[in-house]
């Protein structure tokens, strides 16, 4: 026992060694091996999968922290470590089951309950982020983060007193966190004069400064500088912001190809072609409606849902993950059966295969009290999906709403998402992504039926009660007055849009773009008419 102990040390020892030496994949070799040696040991567990996150392998991490869990159910930091995995890879339920596991078993780790927080917040959950802003508030009061979370939710519920209270709270606290300072400036931006400006401005200038904060800084100077309508300064630090999360992304293998894009849309045309059935399973045997809200961000899809919600027949669900989990467990499941090709749901298996993925599906829904005559789906990236939800089901409402190219891009160009997709940080990806994006809704329009209704968002800022009526009549409500009224509608909202959801329509968003147009090269070629850049293939 003693000999095979000591292989075992001078296993892993060496496996750090390689590790640290820049041969990390022979260390995954010799780790790989000191397991299977080894299975009841956790030592060369630990050390692989810090090798794997090093290697960006974040599939790989996850399985070796889930053999360790399982091994060490009562570890709270690798409960923990898997939360903020399944977190950064936007598994939303199994991070939250991971975070409530590490916060059970270690209740004074403030980080737990922070990443219990932002993943509840993520997945719209919003009273178990209140819940957990409670409890971060009890027990670490003098913590920075606990009034953080605390902004984060008055903000949700509408209420932008609290919430710069809870912000001001943490900065005083903690004077340099730049997640406050940024939410602070975001809610009311101060003058560059202001002695928060200066402060900004001068942490800027030390060395050193990480990249999420160099973006948070940089975001907060941005909104002040086009605020104060010095739109040169407020562009070159909402590059500099851009910049900084490009290394975030790209230190957690996260980049945008060209390429990657362009076979992302060609796989859906492919599995959803325009000679394929248009419909797919048969209609929902309760009375239920579900209507899915797409589009690119920023576009007005939380607009169109808050106008929605405020009808009393329909529920808003807000960006729900499940349509994605569900069509990322259809594809696993559709290899396992050897199927390939386009979805044919007419086919036994794929029929079943679907109903089951409809019902789990449902039973989601169900599990967030989402239950109406009518629920929002209103995640903007359904948009690539559409052809499988059509597939799950036949008779639901697809709103897509649109706005002006530029206008769209910028918004996302200058927005500070707490977690950014790729394509969000530089002129030339928005440029390209947008252009996906259009081929995949052009195509849509010739695939499905019923078909999917376009809502302008400039159109409906221009004549919101004929739209809303017009909106209304395509997802077969009846008029309710109620939905002109949308911004009197308490429900929280948990996007970069809680605060012109909450307001009459207004059309100063419309042109915010402009005093930039000089600089936004790239986007240039999306604006009238001529917005596609992607060869039609």
């Amino acid at each position: 026992m003693s000999a095979s102990l000591d292989r075992l040390e001078s296993q892993v020892r060496r496996a750090y060694d390689l590790h640290r030496g820049g041969r990390s994949r022979e260390a995954v070799g010799l780790l790989v091996g000191a397991i299977k040696e080894h299975p009841a040991s956790t030592a060369p567990y630990k050390l692989l999968a810090d090798v794997q996150r090093a290697l960006g392998n974040w599939s790989a991490e996850t399985a070796v922290l889930e053999e360790l869990a399982v091994m060490e159910p009562l570890n709270a930091a690798t409960w923990g470590r898997l939360g903020s995995l399944h977190h950064q890879r936007g598994r939303s339920e199994e991070a939250l089951r991971a975070y409530l596991r590490a916060t059970h078993l270690m209740p004074s780790e403030s980080a737990h309950w922070e990443g219990l927080a932002a993943t509840a917040l993520s997945a719209q959950q919003l009273e178990r982020a209140a819940e957990t802003s409670e409890q971060m508030l009890k027990h670490f009061p003098d913590a920075a983060a606990a009034h953080i979370v605390a902004g984060h939710v008055h903000k949700a519920r509408g209420d932008v007193v609290q919430s710069k209270v809870s912000y001001e709270a943490a900065l005083a606290l903690n004077p340099n966190s730049s997640e406050a300072i940024y939410n602070r400036v975001d809610l009311d931006p101060p003058s560059p004069n202001d002695a928060l400006t200066r402060r900004i401005e001068k942490m800027l200038t030390v060395k050193g400064v990480h990249p999420p904060e160099l973006a948070n800084l940089n975001y907060a100077l941005g909104r002040i500088y086009e605020a104060a309508a010095d739109y040169g300064r407020a562009f070159l630090h909402y590059e500099m912001a851009n910049a900084a999360m490009v290394r975030v992304m790209s230190e957690k293998g996260i980049v945008y190809r060209n390429a990657d894009a362009e076979s992302w849309v060609e796989r859906i045309r492919e599995n959803y072609p325009t000679s394929a059935p248009s419909r797919g399973l048969e209609s929902l045997p309760i009375k239920l409606k579900l209507i899915f809200i797409v589009g690119m961000p920023r576009s007005g899809t939380t607009l169109i849902e808050q106008i929605l919600s405020s009808h009393p027949r329909v529920s808003a669900g807000g960006e729900l993950s499940i349509a994605g989990e569900c069509e990322l467990l259809f594809d696993q499941r559709r290899k396992e059966l050897g199927r390939q090709g386009p979805v044919d749901p007419q086919n036994p298996n794929e029929h079943r295969l679907l109903a089951e993925i409809r019902e789990l599906y449902i039973d989601r829904l169900f599990a967030r009290d989402l239950d109406a005559d009518f629920i929002t789906d209103k995640q903007p990236g359904n948009f690539g999906r559409l052809g499988f939800v059509r597939s799950l089901f036949p008779e639901a409402a697809f709103i897509h709403c649109r706005r002006h190219p530029i206008a769209t891009c910028w918004s996302l160009f200058s927005a500070n998402f707490a977690a950014h997709e790729p394509y969000y940080n530089t002129l030339e990806h928005l440029a390209h992504y947008y252009a996906c994006y259009e081929r995949l809704m052009s195509h849509w329009q010739e695939v499905l039926s019923p078909s999917v209704t376009d809502i302008d968002y400039e159109e409906l800022v221009a004549n919101p009660g004929k739209q809303i009526e017009r909106l209304l009549m395509s997802v077969g409500l009846e008029w309710d007055e109620r939905c002109l009224q949308f911004h009197e509608n308490p429900r929280p909202v948990i996007t970069a849009s809680y605060r012109q959801v909450r307001s009459p329509i207004y059309k100063t968003s419309l042109e915010r773009w402009r005093p930039f147009e000089s600089r936004l090269g790239a986007l240039a070629a999306l604006s009238g008419q001529q917005r596609s850049i992607l060869a039609v293939v």
